[in-house]
């Protein structure tokens, strides 16, 4: 079976200064790309955000994720030497659930959290944004880690 791209989700890790990444479903496995500051200028997210945007009159980048949709998996990991694969083979289960924190002057703050466990640890992803429904996370990772989805 040809492995190809499904989706994906804007995912911070943990932490204090939590990295950011995309976290790319295929059919056959995950792949967790870095967001480094080359990988968001080569997407044309770089440069010109907030007011430099607003008084530029250039268009808004299209999400960094999107342009994974049209690139093999396998260029996906080799992008940046950062980048992991994430296979069922090496996970044991995956831990999918909604939650939010509390804000004292605002509204919470929603998320999903996708936990990955596998016998070299723990790996946490926070959705960044607007969260994903949860059913919608579900879906997605169904293809690749079907027997091993919890939540």
């Amino acid at each position: 079976m040809d492995e190809r791209v499904l989706g994906y989700i804007d995912v911070l890790g943990t932490g204090f200064r939590p990295p950011r990444y995309t976290l790319v479903v295929t059919n056959q496995r995950a792949i967790l790309a870095q967001r480094t500051k080359a990988v968001e200028a080569a997407a044309g997210g770089a440069g010109g955000g907030g007011l430099g945007r607003l008084f530029s009159r250039r268009p808004a980048a299209p999400p960094l994720g999107q342009r994974y949709l049209a690139m093999p998996p396998d260029a996906i990991l080799a992008e940046t030497t950062g980048n992991v694969s994430l296979a069922p083979g090496g996970i044991g289960s995956v831990e999918i659930q909604a939650g939010e924190t509390p804000n004292d002057d605002a509204p919470p703050t929603r998320y999903v959290l996708i936990r990955l466990l596998g016998p070299q640890g723990d790996v946490q992803l926070f959705s960044t944004g607007e969260p994903p429904p949860i059913a919608m996370v579900r879906e997605l990772l169904r293809p690749a880690f079907g027997p091993m989805l919890r939540g």
